[in-house]
């Protein structure tokens, strides 16, 4: 928990850029979701071994038996099915958030996923408007808060 409100701590911070202090508050989020999963064994939607044994290889035969793709296009998604057994960040989190009973609208929620998925992955905000920037900033910040304080109701 130590480790958390310390990454908690850093997000708030007014020390950095306010991308950085986003990006801090969704890789929160990532590693609580992320760890819960891996504690309760519900990270993986197969188990990796029956993924690579008996999933991929099927998978694989066709992607290279498309002719719609490019080489390149083809070698990108052999790669992307690699981890494919893996939960997504937005599974795991709805499971963290439904096993705390934590309430958060789905509209909320949704939006909290696509800033984080644009601050981790492009470096910004999803939004373009510079004064919404802050609203997704804080849905981030108050969701962590949201799961911490599930966090307290179940250690009770």
């Amino acid at each position: 928990m130590r480790i958390y409100v310390r990454q908690h701590c850093d997000s708030c911070s007014e020390e950095s850029f306010f991308e950085t202090r986003g990006l801090s508050a969704a890789t929160l989020l990532d590693v609580i979701a992320g760890r819960y999963a891996e504690r309760t064994q519900t990270d993986h939607l197969v188990a990796p071994e029956t993924w690579q044994s008996a999933v991929l290889p099927l998978l694989h035969s066709g992607v290279e038996g498309s002719t719609d793709l490019t080489p390149e296009q083809r070698e990108e998604a052999m790669q992307g099915l690699t981890h494919g057994y893996r939960r997504s960040f937005k599974r795991k989190l709805r499971r963290l958030l439904k096993d705390l009973e934590v309430p958060v609208k789905s509209a909320i929620l949704t939006r909290a996923i696509d800033s984080r998925n644009r601050l981790t992955h492009a470096g910004h905000f999803h939004s373009r408007s510079a004064g919404q920037h802050f609203e997704e900033y804080l849905r981030l910040v108050l969701l962590a808060r949201c799961i911490f304080a599930g966090f307290g109701r179940c250690e009770e």
